[in-house]
């Protein structure tokens, strides 16, 4: 508990936080990224 505790506070709490794969649809013309499904 005392590492999860530790890498948390790396985090903003008043931010959103993403778990997951990261992915990008048509980046090069202006597209987007993604988090894959199961993630958030």
């Amino acid at each position: 508990l005392p590492r999860l505790q530790k890498l948390l506070s790396c985090y903003n709490p008043h931010e959103a936080v993403f778990l997951g794969e990261r992915y990008g649809y048509g980046l090069q013309a202006g597209g987007y990224n993604y988090i894959t499904g199961g993630g958030g």
